[in-house]
């Protein structure tokens, strides 16, 4: 026997109303409803939009072989033990001309015993844009004269690097 839905809505009301009990005579009454806004202490704060993050597909290229040609001038002679180099110290000539051989001049002109850096970059003035001419202190694995401090820490053990030019 098929029973109509309604028929189901109607037990299920009468079994509710008799559920009540006078027990809900004892329920405390909630309070009066304010309909004042809650106070504010902060100013709101906009809401950044959410982030949309594609990725893009990862390609992964195999590794480029990279042989690097050293010039036989960058190479201590043989027997010449490396120095155990802690720090690289970038300087500028603060002049706007200049090369390894006008240093080591200048630098033996103040009593020095050769060009003070290992390594000076050119700026197209007395040597190439960007060459970089190797000093005899690298060859020689010598200590610099190019950074005094009291300890001579930056002298003994920093590779000195002069850029032609004010920075």
């Amino acid at each position: 026997m098929a029973r109509s839905p309604y028929a189901f809505a109607l037990m299920g009301l009468v079994w509710l109303a008799g559920c009540q009990t006078d027990q809900m005579t004892s329920v405390q009454r909630l309070p009066e409803p304010t309909f004042d806004p809650p106070a504010i202490t902060q100013p709101a704060r906009p809401v950044a939009p959410p982030q949309v993050v594609i990725k893009a597909p990862t390609v992964t290229a195999p590794k480029p072989q990279v042989a690097v040609a050293l010039s036989k001038e960058w190479l201590p002679p043989q027997g010449v033990a490396p120095r155990p180099w802690q720090w690289i110290v970038i300087h500028h000539s603060d002049t706007p001309v200049g090369g390894a051989e006008r240093f080591d001049r200048f630098h033996k002109e103040k009593g020095w015993d050769e060009l003070g850096y290992h390594f000076v970059v050119g700026n197209g003035t007395d040597t190439g844009d960007g060459l970089v001419e190797v000093g005899p202190r690298w060859t020689k694995q010598k200590w610099g004269a190019h950074c005094r401090t009291a300890d001579n820490r930056f002298n003994d053990f920093g590779i000195g690097i002069c850029l032609v030019g004010n920075f």
